[in-house]
């Protein structure tokens, strides 16, 4: 009974073997078949997925999943919506092709190569376009700031211009103004002195008429006494009355001769009042002492200078001596402004050269007048000639410029008028000289007589 059950169960065994070894094999058939199906698919699927992804691309598509897949996107989804974001970026348009991209970017300069190149480059362009734009506007705003100072201070210097005009005006109307007053004034002084002038013209006239009639009958008379003069004395007496000029007396003599010691003595002293420092001229007698036709004294053989004073003598040296005629014991000496019974009495007037500059002027009469004080001299103040005058001095004639015009400064009218007062009181003390005798001195006389 049992070996009995053992081979049944042994034959179940085998059957069911059986049965799984058929089932295996129609599985497994089924499975290729399946498989080979499947492949089928696979490889159309392969097909299809080329048109889209290459196995070389397989890399940069998985790139591209991962970037879908992290947008939480499909892969064409993402592709779709990044080409319209670059279509957009580029055109401004989301559904552009790459032909439309290509030709909107023909035209622009640089566009051959990468966008991105031409981005940057635009980018740094843009860049060095605003850093200029800033340097500029910074220029713009540094000058706008100038141009607000420049025009503040022409501002402030046209005001102050205008202020000036404004004073300059009032100045102006002022001295416009005094102008005309002294215009007024200076008129009114013209037909006084006008009237003055004519009142002395006709009182000269009839003085004029006055003294020629006087000198008429002291002429006659004149005549007369000489006519009985020449016949009581002779023309000689006649001569020896006239009286010897003041300019040519003889003021002493040489008394002794040191040639070695290059001095003379003269017989004058304290008690003359000789002082050190005074000058001669000497002469060899008092006949030479005869003006010429003009009117010149001669110049004296010597020139000597007081060094030493005793009470009736002096010690003098000498100052220049004339070649071949020497001074010797007996020579006469001349001083105009010496006498030491007298003093005399000086008018000075005209312009003078008297420090040898070649050029004369009005102010260097001091210098003529403090000579003739020095030597005991007296030189009035007065511009005219008193009767107790005993030389008059004269320079050159003040020069009388051309009368200037009417539009001439007042200033320049005035000094004109001054020239002219000046020369015109020349003409008269010389006139007035000549009319009463008083000797006339020119600084070249006055200087030989002094001995220099």
């Amino acid at each position: 009974m049992a070996a009995r059950g053992s081979g049944a169960g042994v034959y179940v065994t085998i059957a069911i073997l059986g049965i799984l070894c058929l089932v295996l094999f129609v599985l497994t058939l089924a499975f290729y078949g399946k498989v080979n199906s499947e492949r089928a698919t696979a490889e159309d699927a392969a097909a299809q997925r080329a048109k889209f992804v290459t196995n070389a691309e397989q890399d940069e598509a998985g790139a591209i999943e991962a970037q879908a897949q992290q947008a939480r996107k499909s892969v064409f989804g993402f592709l779709s919506e990044s080409m319209k974001a670059l279509s957009t970026r580029v055109t401004g348009q989301p559904n552009s092709t790459l032909n439309e991209i290509n030709n909107a970017l023909r035209d622009i300069p640089g566009s051959d190569g990468s966008m991105l190149d031409l981005i940057r480059a635009q980018a740094r362009q843009i860049e060095e376009l605003n850093r200029a734009n800033v340097e500029l506007q910074e220029s713009v705003t540094a000058k706008t700031a100038e141009l607000a100072a420049a025009q503040k201070q022409y501002e402030t210097e046209r005001q102050g211009l205008q202020t000036a005009a404004g004073q300059v005006g009032t100045n102006i109307s002022g001295y416009t103004d005094r102008v005309a007053d002294h215009i007024t004034l200076m008129d009114k002084e013209n037909a006084a002195v006008t009237a003055q002038i004519a009142d002395l013209t006709a009182s000269h006239q009839n003085e004029v008429g006055r003294l020629n009639a006087q000198i008429t009958d002291l002429s006659n008379q004149r005549l007369i006494l000489e006519a009985q003069l020449a016949t009581l004395r002779g023309e000689r007496g006649g001569e020896a009355l006239r009286g010897q000029s003041e300019y040519s007396l003889v003021d002493g003599s040489i008394v002794a001769v040191s040639a070695a010691e290059g001095s003379v003595t003269i017989n004058r002293g304290r008690k003359d009042k000789i002082v050190i420092g005074m000058t001669f001229a000497v002469y060899a007698d008092a006949s030479s002492l005869r003006p010429d036709d003009s009117g010149n004294l001669p110049r004296g053989k010597a020139g000597i200078e007081v060094i030493s004073v005793q009470d009736s003598s002096a010690v003098c040296r000498i100052l220049r001596e004339t070649r071949g005629n020497s001074v010797v014991r007996g020579d006469v000496i001349v001083n105009p402004v010496y006498d030491p019974s007298k003093k005399y009495r000086f008018v000075v007037y005209g312009n003078f050269d008297s420090d040898n500059d070649g050029v004369a002027s009005i102010y260097e009469r001091d210098g003529v007048v403090a000579q003739i004080r020095d030597w005991g001299g007296t030189v009035l103040d007065t511009e005219e000639l008193a009767g107790d005058t005993d030389f008059l001095v004269l320079g050159e004639r003040p020069v009388v410029p051309p009368e200037p015009p009417s539009s001439a400064p007042i200033e320049t009218r005035q000094d004109w008028i001054k020239n002219v007062r000046r020369a015109d009181l020349y003409d008269g003390l010389q006139r007035r000289a000549e009319s009463t005798s008083i000797p006339v001195l020119n600084l070249n006389r006055l200087r030989t007589l002094l001995g220099n």
